[in-house]
């Protein structure tokens, strides 16, 4: 050890021989280093400002450096004011929809899903509808599930400003584009929106029609209806192959002209289910247009829906409740087959998503 202290002296370099511990104690205060048993005594305390001349994550940048601007970040909790926590905010927010969607290094997924929670009044909706503005300026099919019916307000509202029209006339002409359907079964022009017959390729068809009849008849024990049932789903199925114009009222049809009584009165018990109910939605008989799979901006709202407390068991379900859940699986079908298109970007938003 003198030697190399010699030799580095007459390089000009400064050299000291340690005692024993110097060198463990000096590992020992890396940080994650491992203690042993005898290592207590190294243990030091230190302050939370001694910590911070650690330099432990003196970076405060958390995810992409592009995308379109939310908003600032506010890193102190004594404002009481907007205006100052704005003033006095330096981190500002982008979002980039499709950032892990381009197989950009180091993204993990290529599908990503977002979830906005809060406390009521704390600004979900409205972020998500900003966000929905952004992705609405892109060359992607968006769907913007609005059960609140708050979209269409705040759109009419902006569009009959005087003054933003003659400011912005682009960004008007913009929201002019946007396609508001509203699932209001007490309007004839929405009755069979969302019937599987009509929406679905008839290949696919099948399971959501025996899913949607089962919320409002019980087929159980009954195999003569059961058959029947099946046997006039896949003949109208059949008919709308050969292009006629059907939808599933057509199945309603069949079963009150079958030749079997008992299928009879099931039919005639199902067409008084159907009749002035919200399960118009749903059975028709193919006269309207359902929804479109293929517009580019679609703002679709929800009426007179009677849904069920989250986690009600179901035998406790009302009629009412089961015919809502109904129009929700056929929803749930449409959401699925609007964004199954593995050539084209897809954007959809379920505000309220516990429905």
């Amino acid at each position: 050890a003198r030697l190399v202290v010699r030799h580095l002296k007459g390089a000009g370099i400064k050299c000291r021989i340690p005692i024993a511990d110097q060198l463990s104690l000096f590992y020992k205060m890396l940080p994650a280093e491992k203690l042993d048993v005898m290592d207590k005594n190294w243990i030091q305390k230190t302050t939370q400002n001694g910590l911070a001349e650690c330099l432990l994550g003196v970076d405060s940048f958390v995810g992409s450096k592009i995308g379109f601007f939310l908003g600032w970040g506010d890193r102190f909790d004594k404002h009481t004011d907007l205006e100052s926590a704005i003033r006095s905010s330096r981190d500002f927010v982008l979002f980039h929809p499709f950032l892990a969607n381009q197989q950009i290094k180091g993204s993990k997924t290529r599908s990503p899903h977002c979830l906005i929670t809060g406390d009521t009044g704390n600004g979900k909706s409205f972020l998500a509808k900003l966000l929905y503005t952004y992705i609405s300026f892109m060359d992607i099919k968006s769907l913007y599930i609005d059960p609140k019916k708050e979209m269409r307000k705040w759109i009419r509202k902006v569009i009959s400003n005087p003054q933003t029209r003659k400011d912005f006339p682009l960004y008007i002409k913009h929201l002019e584009k946007y396609h508001f359907i509203t699932l209001d079964h007490e309007k004839k022009e929405n009755w069979g929106a969302l019937d599987p017959v009509s929406f679905m390729p008839a290949s696919k068809a099948k399971d959501l029609i025996e899913v949607i009849f089962e919320q409002i008849y019980n087929f159980k024990d009954k195999d003569t209806v059961s058959t029947a049932f099946l046997r006039a789903i896949s003949n109208v199925l059949e008919r709308k192959e050969r292009g006629d114009q059907v939808g599933s009222l057509h199945i309603i049809y069949e079963m009150q002209q079958h030749k079997n009584e008992i299928v009879r009165d099931a039919g005639d018990n199902l067409f008084e289910s159907v009749k002035d109910s919200i399960m118009k939605l749903l059975i028709h008989d193919g006269s309207n247009p359902s929804l479109s799979l293929t517009e580019r901006m679609t703002i679709l709202e929800v009426e007179n829906m009677d849904l069920p407390d989250f986690g009600e068991r179901i035998e406790n379900f009302t009629k009412s409740q089961l015919k809502s859940s109904a129009v929700m699986f056929a929803l749930g079908k449409f959401c699925e087959l609007f964004g199954m298109n593995a050539e084209e970007k897809t954007a959809e938003f379920i505000d309220e998503a516990w429905i």
